[in-house]
């Protein structure tokens, strides 16, 4: 039987990159001792992957180049016979552009245009806040001399960041972070205090929804309620006191509830071993592929990007290699269990139950039950606990 190791996700990407810049053949193997010839590469340091069987005594697989250099001696031995199907890797593309000396001399323009065009900023683009306080922070980073075409080395993070919050009112602070010929601007508005309204007029604080009271914090104003009190939405939990509408918080458990449909019968995507692997080079966003782009030998592909972008110190050039593997698939139907139907159908609505919780509340383990449907599928109904502040404003009526 022959068999192959995996490294993790970091070693598999940089011997990926190795294999490329090294070179690599993908080859044919005939003999009866594939196995033995496959473990005397790989003891002299030459081992080979994408191994796949196609026959009692054939095979296909890729080596580095100058591992394949190094395997005749494992070859005799084994009495293998070894065939080269396709090459590929830089060496290869090299050779291929060397007789093209306008192809080179346009390389080399590229090349100098991306060194001056990566010493600027290009992109800017704002994280967290409105869309009208997003605006705010553009206009005053353009003011300040941070706008596309602005130099990098004119940008003091710091600085910025100081004079973003002081321009802006509407923001509490601003974190700069520059990668490459972008620069990223993360702003947090300005809140008003816990359980304060942004209107001017009175108000009381309400129940934002159903539960049971655990903690009551009154910073201003008369508690209305305790711990252990059930509460209904909109019930009055604070009120206000000497003319002064309430601030504070009421804690309180509270319940989330979804329910969903989950069908037995589902289609799955089995890898069957076979891939082709192909290169492309990104140049401001424009995607140049590398060899020739011929049609995929299957249809049902799964396909695995991996990306290495080209710095030097703290420079990011806007130039990237990519290397995409298309592995192919064959489409089965499996037929799940009322229980393994059951428990994926909660864990996807447990997810989205989480992200409904508002900020700052703390979930607690959820249950769930199912009701099988005929044997076609199943009803899971899954509640989710979760302790969070539940006073909101609401104006109080004219007099």
């Amino acid at each position: 039987m022959l068999a192959c190791s995996h490294a993790g996700e970091g070693g598999a990407v940089a011997s990926t990159f190795l294999r490329f810049c090294l070179g690599f053949v993908r080859l044919r193997l005939r003999g009866r001792a594939l196995a033995a010839f496959v473990n005397a590469c790989a003891a002299a340091g030459d081992p080979v992957w994408s191994l796949r069987r196609i026959g009692p005594d054939e095979a296909e697989a890729v080596m580095r180049l100058d591992g394949f250099r190094r395997c005749r001696a494992a070859a005799r031995a084994t009495h293998t016979r070894v065939h080269i199907l396709d090459r590929g890797g830089l060496p290869f593309r090299l050779r291929t552009v060397a007789g093209r000396p306008v192809l080179v001399l346009g390389a080399l323009a590229v090349v100098a245009a991306l060194w001056v065009f990566g010493s600027r900023i290009w992109v800017v683009q704002v994280r967290g806040g409105d869309p009208r306080a997003q605006a705010e922070v553009v206009a005053a980073a353009a003011a300040l001399g941070l706008r596309a075409g602005a130099l990098r080395s004119a940008i003091d993070p710091g600085e910025l960041s100081e004079d973003l919050a002081a321009r802006v009112p509407s923001i509490a602070w601003a974190a700069v972070r520059i990668q490459g010929v972008r620069v990223d601007l993360t702003i947090a508005e300005r809140v008003t205090g816990a359980g304060e309204s942004a209107a001017s007029g009175p108000y009381e604080l309400v129940a934002a929804s159903d539960g049971i009271v655990t903690r009551v914090l009154a910073l201003r104003g008369r508690a209305l309620v305790v711990p252990g009190q059930t509460v209904v939405r909109g019930q009055a939990l604070i009120a206000g006191a000497d003319g002064q509408s309430p601030r504070g918080a009421v804690m309180a458990h509270v319940w989330y509830h979804k329910t969903t449909e989950i069908a037995l019968r589902r289609e799955i995507s089995v890898p069957t071993g076979r891939e082709v692997e192909r290169w492309r080079l990104v140049l401001f966003g424009w995607r140049i592929g590398l060899g020739a782009a011929t049609p995929l030998p299957f249809a049902d592909y799964q396909l695995v990007t991996r990306q290495w972008t080209i710095r030097w110190r703290a420079l990011e050039l806007p130039i990237a290699l990519q290397s995409l593997t298309y592995r192919e698939v064959d489409r089965v139907l499996r037929q799940l269990t009322p229980q393994e139907a059951a428990g994926e159908g909660a864990a996807a609505a447990e997810a989205d139950l989480r992200r409904q919780l508002p900020a700052g509340a703390r979930a607690g383990e959820p249950t769930f039950t199912y009701v099988p449907l005929g044997g076609a599928a199943v009803m899971v109904s899954v509640t989710l606990p979760a302790e969070e502040d539940i006073a909101v404003p609401r104006a109080l009526p004219a007099p």
